[in-house]
């Protein structure tokens, strides 16, 4: 970040993370009103745009519909602040809007249904739990009981800002008063986790689901309204095409459709409508199969040629292929059958019959 800060306000918006005011101590002076856009895709920080018209830290906080809401929290003076400042992220403008029927610091906060929760906080540096006493203000006894009744250090309200009409009422309180909680929203159920209860810090969790004091009435109303229109088409067609075989198909369709739709529609009205068409068609048509082609012969395989005989050395004195050969020019046929020899040798050996 561009300096060192604790307590701001944050929110996102159309790709980018706005961060409102806080304190860059461990104290409330200085207190600041900067606004930081950083672009989580650049990597880069925005310190150029308009500050709020207060220095401040530990305020509510949310974004709803492009415009940052910054409800309470605390200023230099030390004082719990009950103002609204309305930051329209694309005009970058910073607007004064109705202040919140109690001040608040470090209170949980969440957007739910298009507006802006604020609960818990309060003053927990006063500490309820030891003396009596109001800390900062020097009120003892007494008094400072009946002040934290009235106005507790820490506190369990909820504060619900709307927008569209720029106003504020209260809501269903928490069950356990906290400040310093985590606080957001999952759907239409704002989650507050944690906190301080003005005596410890606790570790508990609760939900609540918009309802209370936060919803808007929803008015009933149920007209109720019937359409039953009949429509019964008839169409018979027939078609011939005969070159040279005939060939006679019927097919018959006859459809019949009911739709019954029934549509509630809360906060206006419920309608019923039933629409029943029947339709009948009848058509015939008659077709000419396509004949079948010849079917191709199978080609007979040609034979294969018988090789050509070989000449080899023909012995006419041993029938063992021993001696002179009286030839090495005739073949086993014209040794052994026209020549009369004994006997006859190739490569594959000595022979007395041809192979």
């Amino acid at each position: 970040m561009p300096d060192v800060r604790a307590f701001m306000a944050s929110g996102y918006f159309n790709g980018k993370i706005y961060l409102v005011g806080g304190y860059n101590t461990g104290n409330v002076d200085p207190s600041f009103g900067q606004v930081w856009e950083y672009d989580p895709v650049l990597n880069t920080w925005n310190t150029s745009r308009m500050s709020m018209p207060a220095t401040l830290g530990g305020p509510g906080f949310g974004i709803i519909n492009g415009h940052m809401y910054v409800a309470g929290g605390r200023d230099l003076n030390n004082t719990n602040l009950n103002t609204l400042y309305d930051y329209d992220i694309a005009a970058n403008t910073w607007t004064t809007r109705a202040s919140m029927p109690s001040g608040v610091n470090v209170p949980g906060s969440a957007v739910i249904a298009g507006k802006l929760w604020v609960f818990g906080g309060g003053n927990p540096f006063t500490g309820p739990s030891t003396a009596p006493t109001s800390g900062n203000k020097g009120v003892t006894g007494v008094r400072a009981w009946f002040k934290r009744l009235f106005n507790p250090d820490t506190t369990n309200a909820l504060q619900v800002y709307d927008p569209a009409t720029n106003t504020w009422t209260s809501g269903p309180t928490l069950n356990q008063q906290r400040s310093f909680p985590v606080g957001t929203a999952v759907g239409n159920t704002a989650v507050a986790v944690g906190g301080y209860t003005g005596v410890s810090t606790t570790t508990s969790v609760e939900v609540n689901v918009a309802g209370g004091g936060c919803a808007s009435p929803t008015p009933t109303a149920s007209p109720s309204a019937t359409l039953t229109p009949t429509a019964t088409p008839t169409a018979t067609a027939t078609a011939t095409h005969t070159p040279t075989a005939t060939a006679t198909a019927t097919a018959t369709f006859t459809p019949t459709a009911t739709a019954t739709a029934t549509a509630t529609h809360t906060p206006t009205a419920t309608a019923t409508a039933t629409f029943t068409p029947t339709a009948t068609a009848t058509a015939t048509a008659t077709v000419t199969p396509t004949p079948t082609p010849p079917q191709r012969p199978s080609p007979t395989p040609r034979p294969r040629p018988t090789p050509p005989e070989h000449v080899s050395n023909c012995y006419f004195n041993s029938t063992d292929c021993t001696g002179f050969p009286k030839t090495d020019t005739l073949t086993c046929f014209e040794c052994l059958v026209r020549q009369g020899g004994m006997s006859w040798q190739d490569f594959s050996g000595c022979h007395t019959t041809c192979p």
